[in-house]
């Protein structure tokens, strides 16, 4: 929607029926309208009250409904930060405010005089000629357009008009009698469809069963599977066999009486297409209402569920024919081409006929909600999968020892149910998932999907060591990382690979072949996982034996999406030998293996580097952001939402530091620390919100309180109570960072005694455990400048050999 919509071009986006709406849309939709980056986008959403027949008002939504959750959750996400204002509950001196990112508008029924005028119109008649039929077609609709416009049909078409029993001489009495048998909309057009032919009602009861928007061929396909049960033979009355058996159902014959349907206002279809679409989400009830509940009902949810399933796998196994064998070069690429093509409808409409009836096979209903549950996160909607996830396990609950009789099942289910959940920031739950499979799991492998959920889980809550550890074990688990003695090992590695590319071009890099070891891509993505994470947590010795691991496999096996990983980290070891033409060789390798492999998703390092690279070769600043923004883009695309985060603080953080004026640097802060609260991203949360308060002091937004800024970095998990350096680096960067934030703008604002406090808690650091030069650097820049400004202030020479020494 970002990349669509333009000041040059904006974007209307109208949902109609959100009554009906699904968790993904909800999720949508909260996330549009709290994503203040969102520009040049309106958003218009129609909800339908019912009216209570008995008080004619306008009765509340059910709350059980998936908008009515989102809309009470937007309610209590609608506070801003106020930073005009002293007063408040923040600890910085500002305060909040609701503002509603969205205007409601109600649109009433019509009056009786409305309704007069409007029946007035469509019958070419004189209102004043038409009071009593108003009167008895208001008492019936209550001023409901589409209610009223069916019901006068309905009254025109059975004769209840003719001779002028509208005028002036009819009583109220005598369109009473012709209504009163009609209670409602719903009713109304029951009783329209129950009068249509019986093929009619036939197809149209079992369309109403299938979808709101339905294929002819998946309903002829129903049908057909409907008239071979011994239960639903009368039920189903066509000539259900034309002159080729194999067709089934005669085609012809129902697309006949589909169109008869369009003619009576019941469908709506596009000349020459096979969609069919009901006119009105009340026609679909309408004919659902037809077949009564209970075992009628039940069985036909059943038969109809089980005849979807039955196409959508026999769509997937046509397919994955037409594909060629797995081993094939571009199997997997196919594979995704193809599944875009099969109605992935069928599978969830299958999945909710089947789960809405009774049954005692439970292995049955567990497996097909797994499947929907993993196609569903697929997808990218990660709380429809929960909700299949929860309903397959409940199923396997009833299962006697599920481990045992049924290991695949549940390996697989629970595997599944781990990521949605940790997805989703139920990180507890999640955890405790992941720690079953590897209680149960029957060899190393099966804990792999995991623990590699589990790994990005703990980079999200911002444990970037324990993130570390967890994926060094699993890569270790499969033989991808070394156990010991890897030091020497490493050096040598380096020097092999450093001969290596010496003797192969750039040609010969990618024209290796693509991986299709489901193992080796298992182990690729872990060691893309420690570098990405090590590197993040500044854990030098992880990054440089897991990049070196890397490239090896890249070079013995062949090129992945992971393997762009491998080309950024050879790129950031020339940075650090200052070798910049060898670094931009190994990071425009990187790229190209990104775009070869559409790992763009997987590509934080490569982004990264890629965009260090160009700004140390002096490139335009305009490049190195626009690499970030494509690197926040495409992770976001692929759900790797922390790794998206951190390219949008870089490319915020690159331009404060080029000059970009200060007002659009805050509000793209801004906009970023409210998508991280909306997708429960902690990753660096505290940074990014002392960053704000930076800007908004430098911008004269906000009255700076230094005392509050003199404790810049320190939190409750951090204060030790004692001067021993701090070595845990869970806690130590986040102090330099916060440090190194209050020092600068001590230094800005000449607020010098500040910055000494500031440097004084930064020298109890353990620095030496810190392998960055630049943060080395910027800490020895402005301590030194601190120590000038309080010499200017006290002439103690004390500052004086704190100046000289950070000289040296």
């Amino acid at each position: 929607i970002k990349a669509i919509a333009t000041k040059e071009r904006p974007l209307i986006m109208f949902m109609d029926d959100l009554q009906w709406s699904s968790d993904a849309t909800t999720d949508l939709i909260r996330t549009m309208l709290l994503d203040s980056s969102l520009k040049n986008f309106f958003l218009v959403g129609t909800i339908r009250q019912d009216i209570n027949p008995h008080t004619n008002e306008v009765m509340e939504l059910d709350s059980n409904l998936p908008i009515s959750f989102m809309l009470r959750s937007l309610r209590e996400d609608m506070l801003v930060v106020d930073t005009n204002s002293e007063d408040g509950s923040d600890r910085m001196g500002t305060r909040t405010s609701a503002v509603s990112p969205w205007l409601d508008i109600h649109l009433a029924n019509m009056s009786l005089s409305k309704t007069q005028q409007l029946i007035s119109h469509v019958l070419g008649q004189p209102a004043e000629d038409l009071a009593a039929l108003t009167f008895d077609l208001f008492q019936k609709t209550q001023g409901n357009v589409y209610f009223t416009i069916q019901l006068l049909e309905q009254t025109k078409s059975s004769g209840g008009l003719d001779d002028a029993s509208g005028g002036r001489n009819a009583t109220k009495n005598d369109h009473g009698k012709k209504l009163q048998n009609i209670q409602s909309i719903v009713e109304l057009i029951a009783s329209k469809i129950d009068k249509s032919k019986p093929t009619l009602r036939t197809a149209l009861i079992v369309a109403a069963y299938i979808q709101f928007s339905f294929n002819i061929d998946t309903l002829c396909a129903v049908l057909d599977s409907l008239s071979s049960h011994k239960n639903f033979e009368s039920f189903v009355s066509f000539p259900t066999r034309s002159s080729h058996k194999e067709q089934g159902t005669n085609r012809r014959e129902v697309e006949t009486m589909l169109e008869e349907a369009v003619l009576n206002g019941l469908l709506s279809h596009t000349i020459g297409g096979n969609v069919y679409r009901f006119s009105h989400d009340r026609v679909q009830q309408a004919a659902k209402s037809l077949v009564p509940y209970g075992e009628e009902r039940n069985n036909l949810r059943f038969q109809v569920g089980m005849s979807l399933l039955d196409r959508y796998h026999r769509s997937l196994q046509s397919n994955a024919a037409a594909q060629g064998p797995p081993g094939s070069k571009d199997h997997k690429q196919a594979k995704n081409t193809t599944m875009m093509a099969v109605d992935s409808s069928m599978l969830f409409i299958a999945a909710d006929h089947l789960n809405s009836v009774p049954t005692k096979d439970h292995l049955f209903i567990a497996k097909l909600n797994m499947e929907a549950a993993e196609h569903a996160t697929n997808l990218g909607a990660p709380k429809s999968g929960l909700k299949y996830s929860h309903i397959a396990f409940d199923a396997l609950s009833k299962i006697r020892t599920p481990w045992d009789r049924q290991y695949a099942l549940t390996l697989g289910l629970h595997q599944i149910r781990a990521d949605v959940e940790l997805a989703l920031g139920n990180f507890e739950v999640g955890y405790d998932l992941a720690d079953e499979v590897c209680k149960h799991a029957k060899c190393t492998e099966d804990t792999l999907q995991v623990l590699i959920a589990k790994t990005a889980a703990l980079s999200r809550e911002d444990k970037k060591i324990e993130s570390v550890e967890t994926s060094v074990k699993a890569a270790q688990s499969v033989g991808a990382y070394p156990k010991r003695g890897f030091v020497w090992n490493i050096i040598k590695e380096l020097i092999w690979i450093k001969r290596y590319f010496k003797r192969h071009s750039d040609e010969d890099i990618l024209s290796m072949p693509l991986i299709t070891d489901q193992k080796q891509l298992l182990s690729m993505r872990l060691l893309d996982q420690i570098v990405t994470y090590s590197g993040q947590a500044d854990q030098f010795v992880q990054f440089l034996v897991a990049g070196v691991k890397a490239v090896r496999a890249t070079i013995k096996h062949g090129i992945c999406k992971h393997a762009s990983m491998a080309f950024s980290f050879l790129s950031a070891m020339m940075l650090v030998q200052n070798d910049l033409n060898s670094a931009k060789r190994y990071s425009n390798l990187a790229m190209a293996i990104m775009d070869r492999t559409n790992g763009h998703g997987s590509g934080i390092t490569t982004f990264y580097i890629s965009a260090t690279v160009r700004r140390l070769c002096n490139g335009p600043v305009s490049q190195t952001i626009a690499l970030y923004d494509q690197g926040y883009h495409a992770s976001m695309g692929h759900g790797d939402l922390e790794s998206g985060f951190l390219c949008a603080y870089m490319s915020v953080f690159t331009a404060y530091h080029d000059g970009y004026p200060l007002q659009m640097v805050n509000n793209a802060l801004r906009a970023l620390t409210n998508e991280m609260k909306l997708y429960n991203i902690s990753s660096n949360i505290h940074g990014i919100k002392r960053y704000k308060i930076f800007l908004s002091i430098l911008m004269g937004e906000q009255v700076a309180d230094w005392e509050q800024i003199a404790l810049f970095g320190d939190t409750t998990e951090s204060v030790t109570g004692n001067s021993d350096p701090i070595s845990d680096k869970e806690l130590l960067y986040p102090l330099i960072n916060g440090y190194m934030l209050g020092m600068q703008l001590s230094v800005l604002c000449s607020k010098f005694e500040v910055g000494d406090r500031l440097s004084k808690k930064m020298r109890k650091l353990n620095l030496a455990n810190v392998h960055s030069d630049e943060i080395r650097t910027v800490v020895a820049l402005y301590t030194g400048l601190i120590a000038a400004g309080r010499y200017r202030e006290t002439k103690n020479k004390k500052y004086l050999k704190q100046l000289r020494s950070m000289y040296k």
